[in-house]
């Protein structure tokens, strides 16, 4: 058992006994799980064996309470095997930080079984790790996301407080110290008035980059610890500059909700919707990292791909912008301008409400008895348009379409009963046929989508093209291939056809998602976040930069924009909050990046580098030659990762072809990856955003490729991914956002 000390490791020395000490329980409840975790394996062994040799003998009762008691040792098996994975983490680093706090009243603090060790003075020494550990009901380590944790991120010394759930705790910090303990060592400590620019998250931001996203609660900040711990907020929108951490945030923020909601939430509760795989991949340790399982992740263009299959083709996002990128045309970016305002969604919901009171034209009918049911359907006028019309009005909170089935099964349920008429497949085909025939285009989303554009007297604003594929039909002896003709619309088009199709139609809501994160939030339009709405009916967390906007001709998703489409909806409690800090890159970097799109909030954090470096070159080919002398200089000064990031897809594969064969463990990321490997990776800018690299070189930084707005977002987030070294290479004249 562990015991306190009068005052409590004020030294160093004092500091390492004491971990020694925590270290043993912690190896001593990891053994003891461990044999607990070998018994539950014998006995699941046995209770097999013995269902097996038992089969024939045991009644329908002894067989499920058999299996029963076999699926609670399983259970109880895998939180064994969960909990020794947590215990063999902290046994490498068992914690990261530590207060001491002196309770206000001092009966709630003796009432609250606080565990932690007590010094000469009253004050509860409290210890703070990625995980708790409770020994004899007293808490040793203190979980960070636990409320009194919350007081090492947002408290100097002096007077603090944190909400337990008997009310408002408050106090004195007397002290507040920093470890950094690795293998089990501790490598350093110090003590530390504030966390923003100490000296733990300077060495943290300086070390090279691993393979993925790691944890950051031994750094987290005060602003970003008001984020993750926010509870009240049905909509929180984040906009953060490059490099101030939003998505890893984000990641922590579902840690503590998990934590917080424990058996309400759970991980298979929350989902991400992520630029693309590649991204999904980087961050997939976070949460691990936490003690928590991952959590759904899904791209828009996975939805689409649901959403339209049977429908048409379409253009996915990066298509869109490699043809931005390698064609400039005033057509299209016209077409996206339009289809991006907050002014075309109120345009749509408009016509949305003409399709209601104009589509559907009813028609009386009737049924006739026939044996041969060759004439079902008749003009007796037992089912009145005015039945109709009625019925549809009435159902009139559900989809237009969905109203359709609505009466059908109205008619059959009460009318066919009614009037006595057998009910048939056939009938049924028939009823659901007329009924729908009563609705114009009730089939064809697509015709109704591109009357729109005639509604609204836009008719050159949507461009469907008519393609030929080859598709294989499904027969009774196999697969047909047979030539098809298939529209396909631009990727502007996706999100306004899915939301008129969900407001219509129906969609299928994610009813069992309680907590919904959108990152990069820039890159979705108001249309985009109306269909969200219709398929996530839950809280939301937003977060993005709109200074990284990959489509510059999108320009209504902002913060403001994204909180006013919310604050529109009923009983919404919304959030903005706004992360200023770039803890990414070092000053040198930020500042250049500054200077190309101008943004006079960011702050930087003081961790100095090299210069970046600006390189002229004869042609592509000495690009690729420099590139390939700058890795080898890179990894000779400790550098673990390096982005070569390119303009377009075509530019980063012609470059990767010149260098393949002269140097290995070099990757070609392209929208199709879904793997994430950082040591020397070729890609291009809007493949690469929310990733980051120890170095950066950006080729073909010429006045020719890096002209137009979305050339300089692009050579905005290049720039942006580098932590420690940026150089840009060019040949001719250079870019004019590099003057």
């Amino acid at each position: 058992m562990i015991t306190g000390t009068t005052d409590f490791n004020l030294t160093k020395e004092e500091e390492i006994a004491y971990l020694k000490e925590i270290l043993k329980e912690l190896e001593k409840e990891s053994e003891k799980i461990k044999r607990l975790t070998e018994e539950d394996k014998q006995a699941i062994i046995a209770t097999q064996q013995y269902m097996h040799d038992k089969v024939y003998d045991m009644d329908p009762m002894e067989v499920r309470a058999n299996r029963q008691i076999l699926e609670s040792m399983v259970d109880s098996a895998y939180n064994l095997l969960a909990k020794n994975k947590r215990l063999e983490k902290m046994i490498n680093s068992p914690y990261f930080g530590r207060i001491s706090f002196f309770f206000d009243d001092r009966k709630s603090a003796n009432d609250i079984k606080r565990g932690s060790y007590i010094d000469s003075n009253g004050s509860f020494q409290i210890y703070i790790g990625v995980h708790s550990f409770i020994q004899n009901l007293k808490n040793i380590i203190y979980d960070w996301r636990s409320p009194i944790a919350g007081m090492f991120y947002d408290y100097e010394t002096g007077f603090a407080q944190y909400t337990a759930p008997r009310g408002v705790m408050t106090g004195e910090i007397n002290l507040k110290r920093q470890y950094k303990i690795s293998g089990g060592q501790l490598e350093y400590m110090f003590e530390s008035d504030i966390v923003i620019d100490d000296e733990i998250l300077q060495e943290q931001l300086s070390k090279a980059t691993n393979d993925k996203m790691k944890n950051i609660v031994a750094t987290i900040q005060k602003e970003q610890n008001k984020i993750i711990r926010d509870e009240n907020s049905d909509v929180l929108i984040i906009q953060g500059v490059a490099g101030s951490g939003k998505t890893s945030i984000a990641l922590h923020r579902v840690a503590y909700l998990l934590y917080l909601l424990k058996d309400k939430i759970y991980s298979e509760n929350m989902m991400i919707i992520s630029p693309n795989k590649i991204f999904s991949d980087y961050i997939s340790n976070v949460l691990p990292e936490l003690g928590e399982e991952q959590i759904l992740q899904m791209t828009f263009d996975d939805i689409a791909e649901h959403e339209l299959d049977e429908i048409c083709e379409y253009q996915n996002f990066y298509g869109q912008i490699s043809e931005l990128l390698e064609n400039h045309d005033d057509n299209l970016i016209k077409r996206i301008k339009f289809k991006s305002t907050g002014e075309f969604l109120n345009k749509i919901d408009e016509y949305i409400e003409y399709v209601e009171q104009n589509n559907f034209i009813p028609e009386s009918f009737g049924y006739v008895q026939d044996e041969d049911e060759s004439y079902i359907l008749a003009k007796n006028y037992e089912v009145s348009d005015f039945y109709l019309i009625d019925r549809f009005n009435a159902y009139k909170r559900f989809p237009a379409i969905k109203r359709l089935d609505m009466i059908i099964e109205e008619i059959i349920d009460k009318l066919m009963d009614f009037y006595d008429i057998k009910q048939t497949k056939i009938k049924k085909i028939r009823l659901r046929n007329k009924i729908y025939s009563m609705f114009k285009d009730s089939k064809d989303i697509l015709k109704i989508y591109g009357d729109l554009y005639k509604y609204i007297k836009a008719e050159d604003m949507y461009v469907p093209e008519k393609i030929k594929l080859n598709r294989t039909i499904k027969t009774k002896k196999g697969g047909k291939v047979k030539k098809v003709e298939r529209t396909l619309i631009s990727y502007d088009d996706i999100a306004p056809l899915l939301y008129l199709k969900s407001r219509l139609f129906g969609v299928d809501s994610f009813l069992y998602v309680k907590h919904l994160l959108v990152d990069e939030m820039q890159d979705y339009t108001p249309a985009h976040y109306a269909f969200f709405n219709k398929l996530f009916v839950c809280k939301k967390t937003i977060l993005g930069d709109v200074n990284q906007l990959v489509n510059p001709f999108g320009k209504e998703s902002s913060q403001e924009k994204i909180a006013g489409i919310y604050n529109k909806l009923p009983k919404t409690k919304v959030t903005s909050m706004t992360l200023l800090k770039s803890y990414r890159s070092t000053a040198e970097i930020t500042e250049f990046a500054k200077k190309i799109i101008r943004n006079d909030k960011l702050q930087i954090i003081e961790r100095h580098g090299d210069k970046p470096d600006i390189i002229k070159c004869a042609s592509l080919e000495e690009q690729a030659g420099k590139i390939i002398k700058l890795a080898g200089e890179y990894n000779n000064r400790g550098f673990k990762s390096l982005g070569v990031i390119c303009k377009t897809g075509n530019q980063a594969e012609k470059l990767y072809n010149l260098m393949l064969g002269r140097i290995s463990g070099i990757t070609l990321l392209t929208e199709k990856s879904e793997k994430f490997d950082n040591k020397l990776i070729i890609t291009t800018a809007y493949l690469a955003k929310g990733l980051e690299f120890d170095c950066v070189i950006m080729p073909e930084t010429d006045k020719n490729n890096y002209k137009t707005e979305i050339d300089k977002q692009m050579l905005y987030i290049g720039v942006t991914r580098a932590l420690h070294k940026l150089t840009l290479l060019y040949t001719g004249e250079a870019s004019k956002f590099l003057k």
